[in-house]
């Protein structure tokens, strides 16, 4: 049992390396054979068929923990990456008085799995984006790699739990698409963990008229006081990827990373008229 044991942490150690010594300062876009109809094809066929190519790679940037590393050596101006305050381990139980009155506990390797803790109280507990009444549930289904149908990469990722600088309540998640390391349009999410709504628009702050998965949101939202240096960062950070969808936020005038995203809503999107979805398709070379 300890040489398996042995063997495996080599096998762990000797990846890591490799990632790292490839991809992590490589600034070489990665790429994929495409289909000879590719030209043609939606957005929403372009997405699948990218999930079922996503290699090794890019397991390392789809790692929430690992990436936060990758983004500190860009040294990018005026990105702010939350603070992992410690890494959890995963046969403890939660102690709440070892951690700050306020914080997040994440994985590093799902989607949808968050527990909010406010004075020193949790405030919501969701794992893969479902609610959970205790942290042995939620640890038992955030410590599960996310393998869908198209994203299969997530196999790759060793399980972490880990808490997190917290950020502020109701916070707008702004999600920038990016084509060739080019942003072409970008979403605002309001209301996230309530009743979410979302809105597109351009560059130019223009409010485009499609829908994807969440309805617009009723309300008029602000322009983002930073969007130029939001736009410039999120292109910076995609520029080694065909696509990739950037996460940021914005917060008393500074800019934060939240994530990369190869495969918005695991590929499923449902993008309203249908019209917008071979436009968008288009943006993808």
């Amino acid at each position: 049992y300890l040489l398996v044991l042995l063997l495996l942490l080599l096998i762990y150690f000797l990846i890591n390396n490799f990632i790292k010594e490839n991809y992590l300062n490589n600034n070489k876009v990665l790429t994929f054979k495409k289909p000879k109809n590719w030209k043609n094809m939606t957005f929403s066929n372009k997405l699948t068929i990218y999930g079922d190519n996503l290699t090794i790679e890019y397991s390392f940037y789809a790692d929430k923990l690992k990436v936060k590393d990758y983004i500190i050596n860009l040294n990018i101006n005026d990105l702010h990456i939350p603070k992992t305050i410690k890494v959890l381990n995963k046969d403890d139980n939660l102690n709440l008085n070892e951690l700050p009155s306020n914080c997040v506990i994440k994985s590093n390797c799902g989607s949808g799995d968050i527990i909010i803790i406010k004075n020193k109280k949790i405030k919501m507990m969701k794992a893969r984006n479902i609610k959970v009444n205790n942290y042995i549930n939620w640890k038992k289904k955030a410590t599960k790699p996310h393998i869908t149908k198209h994203e299969k990469h997530y196999k790759h990722i060793k399980p972490e739990i880990f808490v997190e600088q917290y950020l502020g309540d109701n916070i707008y998640d702004y999600k920038f698409f990016c084509f060739h390391g080019i942003v072409k349009f970008f979403s605002i999410d309001s209301d996230r963990f309530i009743n979410v709504c979302r809105n597109f628009y351009d560059k130019n702050f223009n409010l485009l008229k499609f829908t994807k998965g969440n309805n617009n949101c009723s309300k008029k939202l602000k322009k983002p006081k930073n969007l130029e240096k939001m736009i410039n960062i999120a292109e910076k950070l995609s520029k080694i990827f065909e696509f990739t969808r950037v996460d940021l936020y914005e917060i008393d005038d500074k800019i934060y990373f939240g994530e990369l995203t190869f495969l918005p809503a695991a590929g499923n999107n449902n993008i309203k008229p249908e019209k917008y979805n071979k436009l968008i398709g288009s943006y993808w070379k």
